[in-house]
């Protein structure tokens, strides 16, 4: 059994990531934000196998209602849904992938597949499963208290 090292992160979603990155000595690490506890477990190895070819490996799933450009008070177009979808955790990145991403993205905010996307590095995408919802609100704390309780 390996042992567990906690640490305290930064400021941002970046500067956690450097200070985990200098605690890690494996060739892949996964990242999974803690406000997305319901992803698939089985997700997790076709995710690592997906990272190992490419780099980097994201989950998500499809994008069902409809989104619409909105300008000030006004919708100005429609997304075609066909293609689109919501980015989830976990995440893994070969580990100097995910270092050279970081130190070229500055104070950039963007998530790490936006960083490799943006450089046209290829990302691969595994299908999960909107049940992976992320907690922010207290509507999304009562939900995912009823999906608990409904397991």
């Amino acid at each position: 059994s390996k042992d567990v090292e906690l640490f305290v992160g930064g400021g941002s979603r970046n500067e956690t990531l450097q200070i985990l990155l200098g605690h890690c000595s494996e060739s892949l690490i996964l990242i999974q934000d803690v406000a997305r506890p319901f992803f698939e477990c089985d997700l997790v190895e076709e995710l690592f196998m997906k990272a190992e070819e490419v780099g980097a490996a994201c989950c998500g799933a499809r994008i069902v209602s409809g989104v619409a450009k909105v300008e000030g008070s006004k919708i100005r177009g429609a997304l075609e849904r066909e293609s689109l979808y919501e980015i989830h955790s976990p995440q893994v990145y070969k580990i100097d992938l995910l270092r050279k991403l970081l130190r070229e993205s500055g104070e950039s905010s963007a998530f790490p597949w936006e960083l490799a996307v943006q450089d046209g590095m290829n990302v691969a995408f595994v299908e999960g499963s909107a049940r992976n919802m992320k907690i922010t609100t207290r509507a999304d704390w009562d939900l995912a208290r009823k999906q608990v309780a409904d397991k």
